[in-house]
């Protein structure tokens, strides 16, 4: 399916209100905005890379789901038409480089900003996706650097410590209580703050680490077309729940950060296009 083939599918899909959130595929045959422009795929590593890079794929489910229901309409009909201006061509990297500098990763340095963080560490890697923008190289190493810090940042403020807390306290104390231990709530205060402690440094060092690599190995590379390693996805999830943890979690913020999102990346597909064209 081409793009222009796609938009038509996508406005009639949006004129039977068959364009759906939160689902790929919907009983009335309608559906999601990749079920549009690809109706064979169920889940966005199906999406033919003959449509669209993977990378791509993976941003645009969870910026469709997240966004007000007055916008998401017209934010789908106008991506679809930026990216028909790739018809025929491959789809550019320097879209992901855009996306990233002005809209993901500010946010990142945000939630570093109001946590009292580190936002240097978000900067840095910023400053080398602005120079893959100007077409300036970095090798393996430059990039598994600027990764890691900033994705340390990422994961730690995208773990939710208060519930983790809250259920190792609670599991804690049924027990102490069940058992009649005379000190249970002090003791399952404790354990519940250890527990959480614990499993937020090994999720973070264990995610930082892993996306770090497979991304530094991917950026340096000077094939474009080559497949992503599938991390943008986890990533993008884990600063959007920082930053809703970070600001509160409330309907408002997540219809304001997925638009911010959003808007950044037809920013960036529009700019992209323009380049080309």
């Amino acid at each position: 399916m081409t793009y222009l083939e796609g938009l038509q599918h996508f406005r009639r899909a949006r004129a039977s209100g068959a364009l759906h959130q939160g689902v790929w595929h919907h009983p009335d045959g309608g559906g999601c905005l990749l079920a549009v422009l690809s109706p064979t795929a169920s889940h966005s590593t199906e999406v033919p890379a003959s449509l669209m890079p993977d990378w791509l794929a993976q941003m645009i489910p969870p910026l469709f789901d997240g966004l007000p229901a007055a916008t998401y309409l017209d934010w789908g009909e106008a991506l679809i038409i930026a990216l028909s201006s790739f018809e025929g061509r491959p789809i550019p990297r320097r879209i992901l480089h855009h996306w990233l500098l002005h809209g993901l990763l500010p946010v990142l340095k945000l939630s570093c900003e109001l946590r009292h963080g580190y936002p240097e560490q978000v900067q840095r890697l910023m400053d080398l996706h602005r120079d893959a923008l100007a077409d300036r190289l970095h090798d393996h190493e430059t990039w598994l650097s600027g990764l890691e810090g900033a994705l340390q940042a990422a994961f730690t403020y995208g773990y939710d410590y208060a519930s983790a807390y809250q259920q190792s306290y609670l599991r804690c104390l049924q027990y102490a209580q069940a058992q009649q231990y005379p000190d249970a709530e002090p003791m399952s205060r404790e354990y519940g703050e250890e527990n959480a402690l614990a499993n937020r440094k090994a999720f973070v060092q264990a995610n930082a680490k892993v996306h770090a690599a497979m991304d530094a190995d991917w950026l340096a590379q000077r094939d474009a077309g080559q497949p992503s390693p599938g991390t943008l996805y986890g990533q993008l999830q884990a600063v959007t729940q920082g930053y809703l943890l970070t600001v509160g979690d409330t309907a408002e913020a997540q219809g304001m950060l997925h638009q911010r999102l959003a808007d950044a990346l037809l920013a960036a597909v529009r700019e992209a296009g323009r380049d080309y064209g």
